[in-house]
């Protein structure tokens, strides 16, 4: 659309409305994108947990039991299972323990609106 040059001004005004309502799908397409909840499958998530206890599991039938091997395994096994939790934990990312300000995004729309207002009403800065 923005390659076309309009050749009166009521294909002008045919093409702001049309940017008006390219730039309304935009935003709803961000904000549907924004509001499903389809994070990690529950499969992935339940293989991966899997898939790690084998890991320890063999670890741990292979390594002398004694204190130290014990607590190395334990620091390992909550090190990868805060991993497991960070991923997660960012996938909500406007809620939660770690918490993404919406204010850069906000500003943004802001400003597209405001460009895109401009365009409309035939003013340029």
């Amino acid at each position: 659309m923005l390659a076309i040059k309009p050749a009166n001004a009521r294909d002008q005004w045919w093409l702001a409305q049309a940017m008006t309502l390219a730039s309304k799908i935009g935003d709803t397409r961000f904000l549907l994108a924004q509001q499903t909840g389809q994070g990690t499958p529950k499969a992935v998530l339940l293989l991966l947990v899997f898939w790690l206890t084998l890991l320890f599991a063999s670890f741990a039938l292979f390594a002398p039991s004694n204190l130290i091997t014990t607590a190395t395994m334990t620091l390992c096994a909550l090190a990868i299972a805060g991993a497991v939790g960070m991923i997660l934990e960012l996938e909500r990312g406007f809620g939660g323990l770690v918490q993404v300000s919406s204010q850069p995004m906000n500003h943004a729309v802001a400003v597209l609106q405001a460009d895109s207002n401009n365009e409309t009403t035939g003013s340029h800065t």
